[in-house]
Parts: structure tokens; sequence; C-alpha cells
């Protein structure tokens, strides 16, 4: 495991010319998802209310800013909507209503936000445009993937690697295009080049970009899919999440497997090998049962909660990525976000974020751009900070 250095000094980043808008006090609001893209974070309210923070360049965080301001405290959305779920890509956000009907935003440079549109930003939400209705939805880099209640998949956005798996690399689609398979599917990752899903019996599909082996099909890394293909194991798994070049699931019996580019010790088996088939994580220093797993559509990185609220990560730790008073990468899982219970973990290229039982958002790592939320003055934290 490569040698972690404490963090003695904070790192310093600076925040130039900031609009901020005053946001409601943190103590009047509770929350209940989370989400990160690149640099910026959002969150859903008990009441189905959105905010986000941080990097704002393009869109993204829906406060009808062209301008571009970022923010360093969570700010409306600007909608009357109420949603359901939130997720956040590489600079575009997407959110459900509780009828099925999604709405994105921010950026739009190649379809992801499915509103048929060329305008290459939206700086608030803008409706999918489709009749369809989606019981989940994630984000990726620059695409976006959503099932619909019977568990077929949908794609839009950025097809040049086949990540939309449709069967029609490498052309982008605007608007949402069936993923081309029978397959019904209970949940479904974007990440950033590459999609993959689990059908009800737990078997894992993957298709896009291969290029650190994240499909897991044991094929070359340039073996890439353009259509749904089995990850090569005979494993069932209950949860599955994608990193930039790694994926990640995790079987009901709470062992996590992962595969892909290992460059930082992200696939926590204590090597820096990268997979193309599944290997085993090595959780003999976690106390507790894992519940769930997480490694963002932009994250080099892969952190687990168990039941008890604890968080561990693994791989790319530089920032303060993992929470733990350190700065460096591990290549097994260690502890991290010290000194809070969490229920919810996201993690983003240097960030991660957590969400307690008490609806209370919780942030770490670099804030260049505002991105802990905390209205601070863009200080590095190596432990979790209260967003306001």
């Amino acid at each position: 495991m490569q040698k972690r250095i404490r963090a003695s000094m904070l790192a310093l980043g600076l925040i130039s010319g900031l609009l901020v808008a005053v946001p409601v006090s943190a103590s009047s609001r509770t929350y209940k998802a989370i989400s990160s893209g690149y640099q910026f974070a959002c969150a859903l309210t008990t009441a189905g209310k959105a905010y986000c923070w941080g990097k704002n360049h393009l869109g993204q965080l829906g406060n009808n800013d062209e301008s571009g301001a970022d923010q360093d405290a969570p700010v409306a959305v600007y909608t009357g909507l109420k949603f359901t779920s939130i997720t956040a890509g590489y600079a575009h956000v997407c959110a459900l209503t509780k009828t099925g009907t999604a709405y994105c935003w921010g950026y739009d440079g190649t379809g992801q936000l499915g509103n048929d549109d060329y305008s290459g930003m939206e700086v608030v939400p803008v409706a999918v445009v489709t009749d369809l209705k989606f019981k989940s939805i994630s984000a990726g880099e620059n695409h976006t993937c959503a099932l619909t209640g019977t568990g077929a998949a949908y794609c839009w956005g950025y097809n040049t690697d086949g990540r939309l798996g449709n069967g029609d690399a490498p052309n982008d689609q605007h608007v949402p295009v069936a993923v081309e398979t029978a397959l019904r599917f209970k949940s479904i990752a974007a990440s950033s080049y590459h999609t993959c899903a689990l059908t009800k019996a737990g078997v894992a599909y993957c298709w896009g970009a291969n290029t650190g082996g994240q499909l897991g099909t044991g094929g070359g890394v340039l073996d890439e899919h353009d259509t749904p293909f089995p990850v090569d194991t005979d494993l069932k798994f209950a949860s599955i999440t994608g990193g930039t070049y790694h994926t990640c699931a995790l079987t009901k019996a709470s062992i996590v497997y992962c595969w892909g580019d290992d460059e930082y010790g992200q696939l926590g088996d204590g090597t820096n090998s990268d997979a193309s088939t599944p290997v085993v994580m090595d959780i003999s220093g976690v106390s507790g049962k894992i519940a769930s797993i997480a490694a963002g559509s932009t994250a080099y990185s892969t952190c687990v909660v168990t039941t008890k609220g604890d968080v561990y990560c693994t791989g790319y730790g530089e920032y303060g990525v993992f929470g733990d008073g350190y700065d460096g990468d591990s290549t097994t899982l260690v502890p991290g976000a010290t000194g809070v219970k969490v229920k919810t973990v996201v993690v983003s290229d240097y960030n991660g974020y957590g969400l307690t039982k008490a609806g209370k958002v919780y942030a770490w790592g670099d804030d260049s751009d505002g991105n802990l939320g905390n209205g601070a003055d863009g200080e590095n934290r190596y432990h979790p900070v209260l967003v306001q």
C-alpha cells in the first residue's frame, strides 16, 4: 500500500468573482438524497426540493445564472418541481418527479439533457423529450441512462464508444433511445465512458468503453461493446456502481467485487493491477457488514458504507477524498469520513459527501470551487464539514 501522509497543512484554493445567493438556514433543511459531479454536488430535501453548490461554469447548479458564478453554499434549483431522485454527471444533473418524468440541466454539448436541443447548456431544469416514465435515472460523464417501470433501459447523450448501448456508436443521441436488448434491469449505473446494469436476477451486464477493463468481459482493453455484454462471472449482485475506468458490485452476502483500472488502488484488492474480470475486494479491515458501495462516474476511488454507518474508502485519496485526515492513495479500504455516521456516501474526483440518517449532508476534500458547500473560503478539508 502506498504510504499515506497526514495533512498537517491545509491546501488553499481561491474563489474569485462569486455572486453568492443567500441560502436558507442549514438548520431548516433536511435532505433525503445526494449526488456529486465534477467539483459540484446536489441534494434533495425531504420535501423534494433540489439544491446544488460548487462549480457552475456550465449551468450545472440549475439556479438560472447564465454568468456561471460558482456557489460555496447550496442554492435552490430554479424550479417549482419536486423530485424523488437526483443524479449528477460531469457537468449536468438529472432528476425524476414522483410521476417518473425526467428533467435535466447543465451542460448539453452531446445531448445528455435529452431535450432534443443543441443550445450547449441549460441553466434551469428542462424536460427530457419522451413520453416514457422512469423509475430510476443515472448520469454518466456526458450521457444519461434511465429505467422504466418494467426495467427497460434507455440512454441519451455522448455515444462515441457505445456507452448508450443502442448499437449505433459513435452517433450521439439528443433524446432517449432504447438500449438494444430484451433484458429487463433492476438498476443501472452510467459512468464516465461505460454503463452497467443488473438484471432482476442480479446478473451484471456492461457496455461502452473498455479502456481499463471496466466492462468485466475478460476481453482486451480496446474491446468495447455498443450493446449490453455479460460480465465474465457467475456471481449475482444486489447493487452496482461505476467509476471513471472501473466498476464495483455488491453481493447479497455483502461481498464487494471490482474490475477495471486499478492505477490508484480503486479495486481495493491490495494491488495496483488492472482486472478485466471481477476480483474480490479486501474487506478484512472493515468492522461490520457492508450495506452500500459508491464509485462516482468521475471518480478514481471506491467507498463503502457499513450497516453501522461507518465509511471506508480505497483508491485515489489526494485532496482528502477519503475524509480521514490523510492525503494519499490506498490499495485497500481504510476508514473514511471520520467523526460522522452516514447512511449514504457519494464520491467524485476530489470530494466525498455523506448523508446522515438525520438528513444532514457532510462534505470533505477539495474546495477550490465551493464544492464543500460550507460557505468557507476555499480551504480543502481532510475531515467532514457540514454543508450549509
